[in-house]
């Protein structure tokens, strides 16, 4: 059946023949539906909330799912387009949902063609659910129960031949990959540095230094690498659902579209520096490494050690220089919104950066 490209596309007649192939209709007919556009998230697609009427009553079949699918019109899409953000996050509920150590929506359809630049989920909606939209930050104690969740994943494929399986899995120790994101980073680097204290907050100076030092050596840095596994890639406060299915649910992590096989530690260096204040990072940030580290090692991980944990944790905090860079992709296009929210993660990326050790690191490389 053909994908929609766009949200008019997804009609009655269209859901029900997909909820019909998935088996999700349960023998139900659908008659009509109506979207509401989810528009505080999203920078690289569009989101939907459809609520389907069933003839005779819903009964087991969903009464709202979750919709989403490309827009070239959004900030992100020709970045996205790009790195093959919308076909990873496909395969992953294709290959990995269901056997990735943690809570993730259920999927209904699952729509790709890479040639036609169509894709399409259709998602479990995870209502009632506690969600945190960025810019705004969450607690220490949604961060503990956060990276508890992460070590699972982490660890399900913790240094595992399987990952050499998952040829469609990007790495940035791929030359092709990896030799696209340093040069797109490294591209961008001088945008950013032209807007400091214009679309984006001013850096301090040893900031600045740190940031070219850091683009010269990406090549030194990428190759220190711990042990591989999932990385989620985008693991930020937005990407986590809190007492999911009406609190059944403690944590469902969502949006995968950025995942890569790389070390651990970059998930958690991005946690903590995005989702947190900078106040709250700062104060517990060793106890909440300790306790992900007990995690890993509660789920099998043997051979890296508390010391080896924080070492890590650095070299990630130091790839916010990267992630910057590469924001700056967005900005020209960018809504208010996401200007706002943009400035907001450059913001607590220099307090990470400042504060954790991380230029210390880049010192000895």
């Amino acid at each position: 059946m053909e994908i929609p490209a766009t949200a008019g596309e997804i009609t009655a007649e269209w859901l029900d023949a997909a909820l019909e192939h998935s088996g999700s209709s349960q023998g139900k007919r659908v008659v009509s539906l109506r979207q509401e556009p989810l528009t505080e998230l999203g920078m690289t697609g569009t989101l939907l909330r459809l609520h389907v009427d069933y003839e005779g009553g819903a009964g087991d079949a969903p009464a709202t799912l979750i919709a989403k699918l490309p827009d070239p019109e959004s900030t992100g899409y020709e970045m996205a387009m790009a790195m093959g953000f919308y076909a990873c996050e496909g395969r992953f509920f294709d290959e990995l949902a269901d056997d990735c150590g943690v809570s993730v929506p259920h999927v209904h359809y699952n729509g790709i063609d890479e040639e036609a630049k169509r894709f399409l989920l259709l998602l479990e909606d995870l209502a009632p659910a506690r969600t945190v939209a960025l810019p705004a930050s969450c607690s220490v104690d949604d961060a503990r129960c956060a990276l508890g969740e992460l070590a699972k994943l982490h660890a399900r494929y913790w240094d595992s031949p399987k990952l050499q399986q998952l040829e469609w899995m990007r790495s940035l120790a791929d030359p092709a990959f990896g030799g696209f994101v340093r040069d797109l980073s490294r591209s961008q680097w001088p945008v950013l540095m032209e807007q400091q204290g214009k679309t984006m907050p001013a850096m301090p100076e040893a900031l600045r230094r740190a940031g070219d030092r850091y683009m010269e050596s990406i090549d030194d840095l990428w190759s220190i690498q711990s042990p591989q596994t999932v990385n989620h890639g985008d693991f930020h406060v937005g990407n986590m659902i809190f007492e999911a299915r009406g609190g059944d649910c403690p944590l469902a992590i969502i949006d995968w579209q950025l995942m890569v096989r790389r070390g651990a530690l970059p998930d958690v260096s991005y946690a903590l520096a995005f989702s947190l204040e900078a106040n709250d990072r700062r104060d517990h940030e060793d106890a909440l490494l300790a306790d992900y580290h007990r995690a890993l090692v509660e789920h099998g991980v043997t051979g890296f050690s508390l010391d080896d944990c924080r070492y890590f944790y650095k070299l990630g905090v130091l790839a916010q220089f990267a992630l910057m860079a590469l924001h700056m992709m967005n900005v020209a296009n960018a809504s208010d919104r996401d200007l706002h929210i943009t400035r907001e993660l450059h913001r607590r990326a220099h307090a990470a950066l400042l504060e954790t050790g991380a230029l210390d690191v880049l010192s000895d490389v």
